[in-house]
């Protein structure tokens, strides 16, 4: 960047010669024969044939920051004085926003044309001044059809908001012209070029009416705005009702599975409790049927075993109703059953005596059924 350069190092791209600003590539002589000045300093320039293109140096005197703003500053308005005309663009005032559902929302009108206004006059260094407003001095004025358009060159600093507030209450359209980032190295012609016809480096910063129009269109904004996030509103309302009466459907099914589920689990405590009310024999003979075991029982539901004791009903009873429960009628591949569900259900359907000591709840580990239960010495 030019404005980073100190010393001799700094190169002004314009030097000026007679009244007229001109590039290095503009002057046919060498040296201080080019009897050029610098336009921040006002010291002697020469010009130098560099290892690509031909440049300006300071002679005797150092270059400064200065010394190059004023000199692109100064070309530029030369530009716009000689030519008197400038491309500018559309001046459009748009206004945007998102509604709650992320929906853009958005509204434009175009108050001015991509046009090249050409210019009865232009004029420099103007000064307007008003005790309400202040005083601003534009870079350049340009008078046109009994309108005038105030111009700033912009090459290190834009306009402030101090600067625009005066200009907005003086009414008057105000456009910026950005040479911060172009190249000189084509001297005036590229900077005709970038100041005259170029429209991306150029904005607005007020037009007349600007301000109503943007307070009609953010209105209309609002109000579209304003309607969807009403229905939006609406929208998640119903969801959350929606979600609301399934939770509660989900709510009452579970209840009513839990209902169920107790209900299933009432009926077969009854069903238990009414199985250890019957008579033994009634039961007996119950299960023989179910067994077709006729006459007397057979030895292996009969077993002896140290626990038969512990359970509250006759062993051959309980033994036979473990081995309808778990063996009888079941495959043949169905070798093995689960210990610890055996006891629990005999416990559940028979209970155990008031002096018993098995405790089938946790304190007879799986390992140790095995060598207590009479079922599992069935193969």
């Amino acid at each position: 960047m030019v404005s980073k350069k100190t010393g001799n190092e700094l190169r002004v791209p314009f030097g000026r010669r007679g009244g007229t600003l001109v590039g290095p590539a503009d002057v046919t002589e060498s040296g201080l024969a080019c009897n050029c000045a610098c336009p921040g300093c006002g010291a002697r320039l020469m010009t130098r044939q560099g290892s690509k293109r031909r440049h300006f140096a300071h002679y005797n005197a150092p270059g400064s920051v200065l010394c190059v703003q004023r000199s692109i500053h100064a070309a530029a308005i030369q530009v716009l004085m000689t030519a008197k005309r400038l491309t500018v663009p559309p001046m459009v005032v748009h206004v945007e926003t998102y509604s709650k559902s992320f929906k853009w929302v958005g509204r434009s009108q175009q108050l001015g044309p991509h046009e090249t206004i050409h210019f009865d006059s232009c004029a420099h260094e103007v000064t307007f001044s008003n005790p309400e407003f202040g005083t601003i001095r534009p870079d350049v004025v340009g008078y046109y059809g009994g309108n005038r358009l105030l111009i700033e060159i912009c090459f290190t600093h834009a306009v402030d908001a101090e600067k625009l507030a005066k200009v907005e209450q003086y009414g008057d359209a105000m456009i910026e012209i950005d040479v911060a980032d172009m190249s000189f190295e084509g001297g005036m012609a590229s900077l005709e070029k970038r100041v005259l016809d170029e429209v991306e480096n150029k904005q607005w910063l007020f037009y007349p009416g600007s301000a109503t129009v943007m307070r009609r269109l953010s209105e209309q904004v609002d109000d579209e705005v304003r309607l969807l996030d009403e229905r939006y509103d609406r929208a998640q309302a119903q969801s959350l009702r929606k979600t609301a009466l399934l939770a509660a459907q989900v709510e009452q099914v579970r209840l009513q599975a839990e209902k169920a589920q107790l209900q299933k689990l009432a009926a077969a405590q009854a069903k238990v409790e009414a199985y250890r009310r019957r008579p033994v024999h009634e039961k007996e003979e119950a299960i023989k049927r179910r067994l077709s075991i006729h006459g007397t029982w057979p030895h292996y539901l009969r077993k002896k075993h140290p626990d038969n004791g512990a359970i509250n009903a006759p062993f051959r009873l309980w033994q036979a109703a473990v081995f309808h429960r778990f063996v009888f009628n079941k495959p043949v591949i169905q070798t093995t059953v689960d210990s610890l569900e055996v006891a629990k259900w005999v416990d559940a359907w028979f209970g155990r005596t008031p002096s018993s000591d098995l405790d089938l709840s946790g304190g007879v580990s799986v390992p140790e059924l095995p060598k207590r239960m009479w079922f599992l010495s069935l193969r």
